[in-house]
């Protein structure tokens, strides 16, 4: 279910993630089923004017960053992150002005919302134009092969609007969380 993003030959992808997070498979395994080049940083944590360099000298297209790292990135290297076609971030609610800022240099950004019992996303959400962003960023749609409900606290669905607790579930659901 790549449908979210652009996955092929002609793009080129950091590993920047710990091998242990469920990032790193999105990095890997998507540049890699699909024919892109893969550029693997080294490993210890960057400051962001090394990252920026990274992206710059290998030519980085596709990236995924924590909603953390992408504000300070956007905050103190946007011209390298402006070189970068498509961004994908998430793992908390990123900041509307700095989504709104770099929508306004040009690329895609794409927020990915994955609870931790979910491998990577459980939905996305893709930008192209500030507009696009209203008071907050939505956490978007199912990926293929998962399903979202909003139910309230008898395991109803709730009607549009109404504020209720997400479930997800489908085929990137861990074995294990039922009930817990």
């Amino acid at each position: 279910g790549t449908d979210f993003a652009h996955f092929g030959p002609e793009e080129v992808w950091l590993q920047l993630a710990p091998i242990s997070f469920d990032a790193s498979t999105l990095e890997v395994w998507g540049a890699l089923l699909h024919g892109a080049k893969l550029v693997v940083y080294p490993v210890g944590t960057p400051s962001l004017e090394e990252l920026g360099r990274k992206l710059e000298s290998s030519g980085v297209t596709s990236l995924w960053l924590t909603a953390a790292l992408f504000e300070q990135m956007q905050a103190r290297q946007p011209k390298a992150l402006a070189s970068v076609r498509q961004l994908l971030a998430g793992g908390d609610a990123l900041p509307v002005s700095r989504v709104k800022e770099r929508l306004a240099a040009g690329g895609v950004l794409i927020n990915g919302y994955g609870p931790t019992e979910n491998t990577t996303f459980s939905s996305t959400y893709r930008m192209e134009k500030p507009e696009e962003v209203g008071a907050s960023v939505p956490i978007g749609r199912p990926v293929k092969n998962t399903v979202a409900y909003v139910l309230d606290g008898g395991m109803r669905p709730v009607p549009v609007g109404v504020p209720g607790e997400l479930y997800v579930g489908g085929d990137g659901l861990a074995v294990g969380y039922v009930g817990r």
